[in-house]
């Protein structure tokens, strides 16, 4: 990796609150905890003064304000909080801000205040177009509420916005997701986020479909979801980059090719999850409990894992495959000294039997039917 790349961090820094938690959501998110806002706000202030004094002569490349909902608590907070980390880390590298946003939460006003604040991307929760899946999923908004929030944002400057789908709902027929892919692209967002839904045991979906109140969707019909989305976003010009992240050339998310390049990031925040220098930690989801520890050490770390050069390896494999550019094994050898057929010699042979993977170049990547079932690959490097 150059000295520059050597040298970068990403800055994740987590918002929990959340005016209503959706109903297939596990994250580490809240809902009538709006008391606690200042009191999270000002220990997320002394968090990151504390913890950036062991980051000298880092710089930053991107940062990403995620949730939770970040655009629900004042937006004058997130200006604080931007200034901050503006004051006590170097940005002259950094290549993008993306702040994630709700439709039910943003205005003209809040929307020209993030702008000014350096934020240069949006990612906003859409879910569907379909207002009556809207409902069922528990979010605040109409899909009225994302076109004017869209609308604004394009007024306000943001030329980089993203918006997230997700398919797989029990309820969801193909004509309403057809709606939904159509529909969205008819607004031309430079990125589309598009994910499969995970039943998330303790979520109020999964119970509702453990009680029969709902039935799991079908293999057959989550694969023609799937195929049309391939089909019609390649047709409407984006790239497919990543199993579930399409772009226009150029408007890949930067801080997730970070993830997934497993380049070093610190998080900030209730959950937030930080990997640097090869270690691997996490604070604390506890809201309480964050504010009480920041304000006894400084910080909330509860957990943390030395990654040793096997596991490094394997993560930069496992993860490099959700990329459909796939594994550069050019890339691999420079950073770990190891030739990766040689190593994974077995493991390929047998992927490649079963038609999941295929070379390309000097990459090798899923195939259309690795698509399908990339867990059997990842699986493999586990």
């Amino acid at each position: 990796m150059s000295d520059l790349c050597k040298n970068s961090l990403s800055i994740y820094v987590h918002f929990p609150f959340c005016k209503r938690k959706c109903t297939y959501c596990d994250f580490a998110s809240y809902q009538g905890m709006e008391h606690l806002i200042p009191a999270y706000m000002n220990a997320l202030q002394d968090e990151i003064k504390s913890r950036s004094m062991s980051l000298n002569g880092k710089k930053i490349s991107t940062v990403y304000f995620g949730g939770g909902t970040p655009t629900y608590p004042d937006p004058l907070f997130i200006r604080k909080i931007m200034g901050l980390l503006h004051e006590l880390f170097d940005f002259s590298m950094c290549q993008e801000a993306t702040l994630e946003a709700n439709p039910g939460t943003l205005t003209p006003q809040s929307l020209k205040i993030y702008q000014s604040t350096g934020f240069n991307r949006l990612s906003i929760g859409l879910q569907s177009v379909n207002d009556h899946e809207l409902k069922k999923i528990g979010r605040i908004h109409r899909f009225e509420d994302f076109t004017g929030s869209f609308k604004h944002a394009r007024e306000a400057g943001f030329d980089n916005i993203s918006a997230d789908l997700i398919f797989g709902f029990p309820w969801q027929t193909f004509v309403d997701w057809r709606n939904s892919v159509d529909t969205l692209l008819n607004l031309n967002p430079e990125h589309i986020s598009c994910y499969d839904l995970i039943l998330e045991e303790g979520t109020p979906l999964y119970r509702h479909i453990k009680n029969g109140q709902y039935t799991e969707m079908s293999d057959v019909l989550n694969r023609q979801m799937y195929d049309y989305l391939l089909e019609t976003l390649k047709k409407a010009g984006y790239k497919h980059y990543e199993i579930s992240n399409f772009a226009k050339p150029g408007y890949e998310s930067k801080h997730n090719m970070n993830y997934w390049k497993t380049g070093d990031y610190i998080g900030f925040g209730a959950g937030a999850h930080s990997y640097i220098n090869y270690v691997r930690s996490c604070n604390t989801d506890d809201i309480l409990e964050y504010i009480s520890k920041v304000k006894e050490q400084g910080g909330a770390v509860v957990e943390s894992e030395a990654i040793d050069f096997i596991g490094r390896m394997s993560e930069f494999a496992m993860l490099g495959f959700r990329l459909t550019d796939g594994i550069d094994l050019k890339e691999f050898k420079e950073r770990f000294e190891v030739n990766f057929m040689d190593y994974y010699r077995e493991k390929i042979e047998g992927l490649l039997k079963k038609e999941l993977i295929i070379f390309s170049e000097n990459k090798i990547c899923l195939t259309r039917k690795g698509l399908d079932y990339a867990n059997l690959v990842f699986m493999e490097f586990i």
